[in-house]
């Protein structure tokens, strides 16, 4: 419809385009995985006691305690947890990043239509000086960046690895609310045992009490007797209210963790016995893959080594075509008449010649932002390797110590019953049998509590290990 007898042609210029952008490059560093030495094995792992449980085809880890309203809770997280919605949203927000990186290496077309009217200087235009008319326009315009140098496809490759680390900080706080429902679920049935044990102890004791006063009543024993078993009885009952106390805090904090408001939040406790599943730890070098905190930094390092690309890329000559097409009539009846149509091509390079040094120091800035984000990577893969040993040492000694609890809390409790019979026969005095009644219920606590460390230890060892073996 449109015709000229430029050389220039949109064809022959649209070819130099695709020449130049075959011909490009892409300058900065290629990303290469980090290397990092990982230990043949934990120094303890020997020492774990038991069969280790398969890992449920489901991913579940929760599944191997058998716990019900465990599976129930951390269901009810996964679903209604705010933070995890909020790192949802984040991870979905990086994505459309991309998007929007990829969209510089498209052309970037706008159309429109416009309508003027002017009067024509009598100063500069003298054969139609003075002359009013009417100018109507329609068209498009389009303007596209031939990426040469690499400078938008690394941009590309940094949004890409941003939106793959936040979806690995999703993962990573999916597995950290798990095993937190499951710790405080655990923390709190330990203490209803040891609750338990404190209650049986308040009966006891007021019985005690009601006796004490009796003998002293009769002249058997001295008020001394007395004050002591009150002290006793009132000692009790403080460490029953802290407790609970306790336990309603690791309540709240349940809540809290399953997206629901603390004050109509009840869960009915049992208390904790027995002992937990073995979990293997596995071998370290598995652990760079299984943890997603791990993954989430080596994504990130891709990113910052990405961005240093774009940093070089900023040295270079940038190539940019742009161009207009449409018709200009001073009626818009005209516009459809071939003499109405022009266009335009405006190919240009620009080259940086001299910034002051904002070039150099984002080129630097980069670098050193590469260079923390290793430390950082190291750092995290460190602490994994740590945690893992934590538990795995903790296994071992957690268990020696349940059994020689288990001895301790039988032998007091024999002991307590020997000493209530010889003080009812008169054979000891009322302190030797405080004693033997005050360390059978230190022993019965201590069990109770290293029951609870054991079952939040292998939650522990769960998330050191990434949540998966």
């Amino acid at each position: 419809m449109f015709e000229s007898s430029h050389t220039l042609s949109p064809l022959r210029l649209a070819g130099l385009s695709a020449l130049l952008f075959t011909a490009g490059c892409t300058v900065g560093p290629d990303y290469k995985a980090p290397a990092f030495p990982a230990p043949v094995a934990y120094s303890d792992l020997q020492d774990q006691d038991g069969t280790p449980l398969a890992m449920p085809e489901s991913g579940a880890w929760w599944m191997i305690f058998n716990e019900p309203q465990l599976n129930e809770l951390i269901v009810k997280a996964e679903e209604q947890n705010r933070d995890l919605r909020a790192a949802y949203k984040r991870w979905q927000r990086a994505e459309t990043l991309i998007a929007r990186e990829e969209a510089e290496a498209l052309p970037q077309v706008e159309a429109g239509a416009g309508y003027t009217r002017e009067r024509l200087s009598q100063e500069t235009t003298q054969l139609y000086g003075g002359t009013q008319q009417n100018v109507y326009n329609m068209g498009a315009a389009a303007a596209l960046e031939i990426d040469v140098f690499g400078r938008v496809r690394r941009l590309v490759e940094a949004a890409a690895a941003d939106a793959d680390a936040e979806r690995e900080a999703l993962a990573d706080l999916q597995l950290f609310i798990k095993t937190e429902v499951a710790a405080i679920y655990f923390g709190i049935r330990s203490l209803e045992a040891e609750l338990l044990y404190v209650e049986d102890s308040l009966s006891t004791r007021e019985q005690s009490l009601e006796v004490v006063k009796r003998r002293f009543e009769g002249g058997a024993v001295s008020e001394l007797d007395v004050a002591q078993a009150q002290s006793l009885l009132a000692s009790t009952r403080a460490d029953y209210a802290r407790l609970r106390g306790q336990q309603a805090v690791l309540i709240n904090a349940l809540a809290v963790l399953i997206g629901e408001p603390a004050p109509t939040f009840s869960l009915e406790v049992t208390p904790l016995a027995g002992k937990p599943p073995r979990v293997p730890a596995g071998i370290p070098s598995e652990l760079l893959l299984r943890r997603a905190d791990i993954r989430q930094r080596e994504r990130k390092l891709a990113a910052a080594n990405a961005r240093i690309g774009v940093a070089t890329a900023n040295f270079f000559p940038r190539v940019t075509i742009a161009g207009n097409i449409g018709v200009s009539a001073l009626d818009a009846a005209q516009w459809f008449q071939s003499s109405a149509g022009f266009w335009a091509i405006n190919p240009q390079v620009s080259i940086p010649l001299f910034e002051g040094g904002r070039l150099i120091a984002n080129l630097d800035e980069s670098e050193l932002a590469y260079a923390q984000t290793v430390d950082e990577y190291e750092q995290t893969v460190l602490t994994a390797f740590a945690e893992v040993e934590d538990a795995v040492d903790s296994w071992r000694w957690l268990s020696e110590q349940r059994a020689a609890e288990e001895v301790s809390s039988r032998a007091a409790i024999r002991a307590q019953e020997i000493a209530n019979a010889q003080y009812n026969g008169g054979l000891i005095d009322f302190i030797t049998a405080l004693d033997s009644e005050r360390t059978a219920l230190e022993s019965q606590r201590r069990l109770a509590n290293v029951t609870g460390e054991e079952y939040i230890n292998a939650v522990r060892l769960i998330r050191a290990i990434g949540g998966r073996w």
